[in-house]
């Protein structure tokens, strides 16, 4: 929500400047409101009761679509002043509401474009074009390997990444298996993370299967898991050209009192960490020196958390997870707790 009104805010602000499209300021401050009344203290970290997120996910949904909405507006406002090349025989439109160019991997009706969308700004592309299915030929997908231009990522065959090599500054990012996806023993409520959760009985989720795929403009790795009666689904992604790794997850979860977490450890060595808030970021130890540090066993982030030395970082980046572990220069997230209380059967 926080991000669809974004979007909306500032594709209205473009519309009215250009047009002078009329800005539903009074909706869209009511819609606000809701949204953070939302944000109450228990709902956001997950440690209500399941009435709260039943009604509030309801309550969600239906804002959302108003918003989607309101952004439709304006992009059918906006559209006729985009560029585009008379040539185009099926033309699409693309908006950037970031404040800064983006080089993206476009996918739509099952294709890839790569395009470059100015800062605050739009771009068209031509879907009747051929060249988009034009393979690049720096992609490679093998069996426990995934590689493109910038980066070589390589696997165990437990489904965990044992390498990520940085072929531009030739650097090898983690120092241990990463992406083990873990499993632990957790019976607190869920106002409380236990500090020792790591000595909790503890089991990776087992790799049932896994396929290779190489596209045109990426490739990618489709893992099957499994633990107790839960199952879950992870795309591991690399696009053409990109330096990051995408991981994109669908877990059917039916345990209760377990948590389920990621872990990269990496080859960088800090004293702290940079986890993302609303307008920056602050550092948080990556060491037990102090007994204040020792109560940050686990700490909050927005976006993403990174660690850096003077000559390299590495940063994990995610759309919807607070909850993580920087210790020993690893960044650990926390993705899922099933906890029975004061929510019952909480995921």
């Amino acid at each position: 929500m926080e991000k669809a009104l974004h979007d909306a805010e500032i594709l209205c602000a473009f519309a009215h400047r250009l047009t002078g499209f009329e800005i539903p300021k009074a909706e869209l401050e009511t819609i606000w409101k809701e949204v953070l009344l939302y944000q109450f203290h228990d709902i956001l970290p997950g440690s209500s009761i399941k009435r709260e997120y039943d009604e509030s996910v309801a309550r969600y949904q239906i804002l959302l679509e108003r918003v989607k909405e309101i952004t439709a507006a304006a992009l059918a406002v906006l559209a006729p002043f985009a560029p585009r090349c008379p040539e185009e025989k099926q033309p699409f439109l693309l908006f950037n509401t970031l404040p800064f160019d983006r080089e993206e991997l476009v996918t739509v009706d099952g294709r890839d474009y790569p395009v470059t969308v100015p800062a605050a700004g739009f771009c068209s592309i031509d879907l009747a074009s051929s060249g988009a299915e034009a393979a690049n030929p720096s992609l490679r997908a093998e069996e426990l390997l995934l590689e493109n231009e910038r980066l070589r990522v390589t696997f165990l065959q437990d489904g965990s990444i044992a390498s990520v090599f940085d072929k531009e500054n030739g650097r090898e990012a983690l120092r241990a298996p990463g992406n083990v996806l873990m499993v632990y023993e957790d019976n607190e409520d869920a106002w409380e993370v236990p500090r020792d959760y790591a000595k909790n009985p503890h089991q990776a989720m087992q790799l049932v299967s896994v396929r290779w795929e190489r596209h045109p403009h990426h490739v990618k790795a489709v893992q099957q898991y499994a633990y107790g009666n839960s199952s879950l689904t992870q795309e591991i992604i690399l696009r053409e050209n990109a330096r990051r790794v995408d991981f994109v997850t669908l877990v059917d979860w039916q345990e209760t009192h377990r948590m389920l977490r990621t872990a990269f450890p990496l080859s960088v060595r800090s004293m702290e960490a940079r986890c993302e808030i609303q307008f920056g970021n602050v550092p948080r130890p990556t060491h037990r020196n102090t007994s204040w540090d020792q109560a940050k066993i686990e700490v909050c982030a927005h976006k993403w958390v990174d660690i850096a030395q003077r000559d390299y970082g590495v940063a994990l980046l995610n759309d919807c997870k607070y909850g993580y572990r920087v210790w020993d220069s690893t960044l650990d997230m926390d993705l899922l707790r099933s906890s029975m209380h004061p929510g019952v059967d909480a995921d």
